[in-house]
């Protein structure tokens, strides 16, 4: 999984353990977590035909860290006719030197052409981006911001931006350790690598920027990309307030709104219970599950 050696199932073997979960689940969705499930060409190709060939039909999602190179437009079109609605790219920065001194090898426009394609074809994009890596610099920052812009302006539904978290057993947490960068290696520690999701915090591992800059330049980043998207295509906007109100997710930005109005209704529920009974919340709690 984790070396260069790359080995791909029988397109036909695998829509044969879909087609049993189809018969035996009556499932309507598959979820691909192969992070190279689109890498060849021809074999994406016959998946797609074989699909259509055998008359099945199921929606699939294809995963964060799909590769551009075989995502032309005949590849785009040829996974939506086969059922698949959502893709996840995984350009993780939009500084050219960050990607080197990372070892990500990805050309930056051909992803971009790619999106398009994706979006013309009718296929929701995401696109995963990491800010805060160590050594990064603010320029480079500012081409991660100008690259969401791009993929703004290109049709991508929605981007996430997470901040760089050292996970143990990576080059990059090695060579922090090594530096005497990070904290010692307890719960706490463990705790806090779920910061890379948490937009009310951010833990800088940049020697170039602050926790609060980190934060700033990545809550910017995210108005910058719903700013340009709603204003190239602002039915989106319409379609997110359908959602909304009708309370549908078809979107990570209908997702992520819902979950915020949940946090919100959970602390309005937790203030509620603590000025009726005090700090006594057991109390409170049991009362309201035997009402």
């Amino acid at each position: 999984m984790w070396t260069t050696r790359w080995m791909a199932r029988d397109p036909g073997l695998v829509l044969d353990e879909i087609q049993d979960y189809l018969d035996r689940y009556r499932v309507t969705n598959v979820e691909f977590y192969d992070l190279t499930a689109v890498i060849k060409k021809e074999w994406i190709l016959t998946f797609c035909k074989m699909i259509e060939q055998r008359g099945m039909k199921f929606t699939f999602q294809v995963p964060q860290g799909t590769r551009s190179e075989a995502l032309d437009a005949e590849v785009c079109e040829a996974l939506y006719r086969a059922g698949c609605r959502n893709l996840t790219y995984s350009p993780e920065s939009g500084a050219p030197s960050e990607l080197k001194r990372i070892k990500k090898r990805v050309d930056l426009n051909k992803m971009l052409v790619s999106m398009r394609a994706a979006v013309k074809a009718g296929i929701r994009v995401k696109a995963q981006i990491v800010v805060g890596f160590p050594e990064e610099t603010r320029h480079e920052v500012w081409q991660t911001l100008t690259f969401i812009s791009k993929m703004a302006l290109a049709g991508v539904h929605h981007v996430s931006i997470y901040v760089f978290s050292p996970y143990p057993g990576s080059e990059l947490f090695e060579m922090l350790q090594e530096r005497g960068e990070l904290p010692e290696l307890n719960e706490d520690y463990f705790l806090s690598l779920s910061s890379f999701s948490d937009m009310t915090n951010a833990i800088s591992r940049t020697v170039h920027m602050t926790n609060r800059e980190l934060g700033m330049w990545r809550t910017a980043s995210y108005l910058t990309f719903h700013a340009i998207q709603h204003t190239v295509r602002p039915w989106r906007v319409l379609r997110t307030l359908y959602n909304f109100v009708t309370n549908r997710q078809e979107s990570h930005l209908d997702k992520t709104i819902h979950d915020l109005l949940d946090q919100r209704r959970s602390r309005e529920w937790s203030d509620r219970l603590t000025g009726e009974l005090g700090s006594n919340k057991e109390d409170a709690l049991s009362r309201y599950s035997a009402a």
